[in-house]
């Protein structure tokens, strides 16, 4: 598998990359409710592999996972993946500024959609991130049963929380809602989040990879309107109501990444959920990146290359 290295994430890739959307690449409005999802397939005249359905993280776009796209693409592989509701260019909703959701279904539920309007049959999922966490909540769920799951720095939280501080924060939450309708505003944002600003390479705990960190944030500086910040006290609402305490997924092989210098979300609680899992799924892998951040699929090449590879081999390998 030929890899995109991180000393050529600059313009010339961007041009690059313009040219393979152009060639290769379809874009598509989905119907949701009242809304619309913006989705991407890029896909072969004759496709000779099962196709790659990409389920994004919070705050992420079809845009920042192109050069992932290209290097799939170029490995033989179809793939689609499409902006959650309220971020990316799909339609915003609630917040212009920040992570709202009206309920935790409309991120299951778009999945499905966009499943169904491609008319997908043996897929693999790779989800990053808020990506992971839907991903498992289809598994359980029964939405989806692919054979292959590969799950990036999931975001496994709140299934510790004390009954205590979940129902004051849950009351809290709604409290905030009712006066943000009341007072006509949009959804406030949790304590301490704040609107998109970029930060200094240096004090960013995503990547190790300075030109990767600048690549995916020159796609928010060229399109002002695309980035979200924080989270809203919605969001937060919505995910402490579904906490995942298993994966139960018996048809599907699962791989995961796990970062080891995550800041994040909580890699030994994602991989006590992990352990607890062994049993109820037909197979499912744990490597811990030692020294990764969280955006392991933009990380440094000597940590990004050899997981992108390990990817190839699992869903080659499970034709």
């Amino acid at each position: 598998m030929r890899l995109v290295s991180e000393n050529n994430y600059n313009e010339r890739l961007r041009d690059l990359l313009e040219d393979f959307k152009k060639d290769n690449c379809q874009f598509n409005q989905i119907a949701y409710k009242n809304w619309q999802l913006h989705s991407l397939v890029a896909k072969h005249k004759l496709s000779k592999n099962p196709p790659i359905f990409i389920i994004q993280g919070r705050a992420e776009t079809t845009e920042k996972y192109m050069p992932l796209i290209y290097e799939l693409f170029n490995d033989g592989f179809d793939v689609y993946t499409f902006d959650h509701l309220g971020q990316g260019f799909s339609s915003r909703v609630g917040s212009d500024y920040y992570s709202y959701i009206p309920s935790f279904e409309d991120y299951l539920e778009p999945v499905k959609t966009v499943i169904d309007f491609y008319n997908l049959k043996n897929y693999k999922v790779l989800a990053n991130s808020m990506g992971g966490a839907i991903t498992i909540h289809l598994l359980n769920k029964e939405i989806i049963a692919p054979k292959q799951v590969v799950l990036i720095a999931p975001m496994i939280l709140w299934n510790e929380v004390s009954p205590f501080i979940k129902k004051v924060f849950l009351f809290s939450a709604k409290i905030v809602e009712i006066l943000d309708r009341l007072l006509r505003r949009q959804p406030s944002n949790f304590f301490g989040q704040k609107k998109y600003k970029k930060d200094k390479f240096e004090e960013n705990k995503k990547t190790h990879s300075k030109n990767r960190y600048e690549f995916y944030h020159k796609l928010y500086e060229d399109n002002p309107k695309l980035p979200i910040g924080g989270v809203t006290f919605g969001w937060i609402k919505a995910i402490v109501e579904n906490p995942i305490t298993i994966i139960n997924a018996p048809q599907t092989e699962i791989l995961v990444f796990l970062a080891g210098e995550e800041k994040i979300v909580n890699t030994p609680n994602s991989q006590q959920v992990i352990n607890d899992s062994i049993a109820h799924c037909a197979y499912i892998e744990t490597e811990l990146i030692e020294k990764g951040y969280h955006d392991l699929l933009y990380e440094s090449d000597e940590l990004r290359d050899p997981i992108v590879q390990k990817i190839s081999s699992f869903f080659h390998d499970g034709k």
